[in-house]
């Protein structure tokens, strides 16, 4: 991969020739370049012997997201010419996801010519930093084979899981393929790795909002008057950005009560459950127990405790999104 973007970014960056397409194609490159393999989302398929996926360029690396529902899945290999043959098994490190799967490999025939078994392999652990996600890496198995037709048959003793089968070694991504893994990270996240990316993103935007309001208060300089006062602009501030912080309080506590629920045993859940309390308490006190009014003679508004509060709320919103960041 890294050869193939570096070569397209030698010919647009040398020469006359600077042509859009090319730096297209290089900022497509460069995001997927991390995704080692290009994606095939075939959850919900009926993959059975007599119905198999077909694998197309089998000596391209792809990874082929499935799901176990009771049976084998079957794959096929049709081959013109000699090829060289690579695949692995892998599954999601996720919780209750974390599965072991074996492979069989079967001739024109339909009979076994290699098997590879979940227990006599040695499983390990990757991560894949273009979706952001770890893999429990399996077995996997190499060689050149003849002209012909293969099936690849994914199973494990309960026939249940899901997991990715890779086949093919050689990374090649045009600007389609660039394109169709991006696209596929929010579903593959969701329906692979339990990962719901819309409540995701409205978690992480609550938090953007509350943190927002909270800087710019904090940025207005009123925290660090000596007099405990507030100017004028500060006051204007501080009511201008209270909605802002009331509404992206109630979106992070309703968005991670909902994702809490579904991995309470999580120890980083909890502290930032914590945490959260915490902050929920700091944003009641600073828009209930801070009321500034203007005095009739200074013009500057008498606050009790505002210093502390927003101090401590800028902090501990910090936290928070340092704390979702690390669980994402």
């Amino acid at each position: 991969m890294q050869k193939i973007y570096l070569r397209i970014a030698a010919e647009a960056l040398n020469g006359e020739e600077l042509m859009d397409t090319k730096y297209l194609m290089l900022v497509l490159l460069l995001i997927a370049a991390p995704f080692a393999h290009q994606p095939r989302f075939v959850i919900g398929y009926n993959l059975t012997l007599e119905n198999p996926y077909n694998v197309v360029a089998p000596e391209v690396s792809k990874a082929y997201y499935g799901e176990l529902s009771g049976k084998p899945d079957y794959y096929i290999i049709v081959a013109k010419d000699p090829f060289d043959l690579y695949v692995q098994v892998n599954s999601p490190l996720a919780p209750k996801e974390a599965r072991r799967f074996s492979f069989e490999i079967l001739d024109s025939s339909k009979q076994p010519i290699v098997s590879v078994y979940e227990n006599q392999s040695k499983w390990g652990q990757w991560f894949e930093p273009f979706g952001g996600d770890w893999y429990l890496t399996g077995p996997e198995y190499k060689a050149r084979m003849p002209a012909g037709i293969y099936y690849v048959k994914v199973y494990n003793e309960e026939n249940r899981g899901k997991y990715a089968l890779v086949v093919g070694e050689k990374e090649e991504f045009p600007p389609n393929e660039a394109i169709n893994a991006i696209l596929l990270i929010p579903p593959m996240k969701q329906a692979f790795f339990g990962k719901d990316v819309v409540m995701g993103f409205l978690h992480l935007a609550g938090i953007v909002l509350a943190l927002g309001a909270v800087s710019v208060i904090f940025l207005s300089g009123s925290v660090f008057s000596r007099t405990g006062k507030m100017s004028p602009k500060a006051v204007s501030i501080y009511y201008a950005t209270q909605p802002v912080l009331i509404a992206g309080v109630i979106i992070t506590v309703i968005t991670w009560m909902l994702m809490y629920s579904q991995n309470p045993e999580s120890i980083m859940a909890t502290v930032k459950s914590v945490v959260l309390g915490v902050l929920v308490l700091l944003a009641l006190a600073l828009v209930l127990l801070v009321n500034p009014k203007p005095d009739e003679k200074t013009e500057r508004s008498n606050v009790k405790l505002h210093g502390p509060i927003v101090l401590f709320s800028f902090c501990g919103w910090w936290l928070l999104l340092l704390l979702t960041v690390a669980m994402v």
